[in-house]
């Protein structure tokens, strides 16, 4: 199973992350900053907010000196302890317990 294991998949991981952070930071300043565009307007909107949340993030411990890893789960838990993204998915869970509900489920 490829994983944070694996050298080769966490040192690839590593390069993408690290080469993604020019455009991660174009997106979170033009898109959100800039454009004033809510972050929670629709799933495209917060996913892209998440994602540049954790590029930030894992790049910024990397540069700390951190290892890959590390940088990986503590990126992970700034982006999932995020206000916007808890509130993204408590909504979803909402939305999906309202189906159950409706559905008879």
């Amino acid at each position: 199973m490829v994983g944070l294991n694996d050298i080769d998949f966490r040192n690839a991981l590593d390069d993408l992350l690290t080469a993604a952070t020019e455009p991660s930071e174009r997106l979170m300043n033009n898109v959100f900053v800039t454009s004033h565009i809510s972050p929670l307007q629709n799933q495209p909107a917060t996913f892209g907010f998440g994602a540049g949340l954790f590029v930030h993030h894992y790049n910024n411990f990397r540069n700390e000196g951190h290892d890959i890893e590390t940088s990986f789960a503590a990126a992970q838990a700034e982006v999932l302890s995020h206000p916007v993204i808890q509130e993204f998915l408590a909504s979803m869970a909402t939305q999906n317990i309202n189906k159950g509900v409706t559905n008879g489920v």
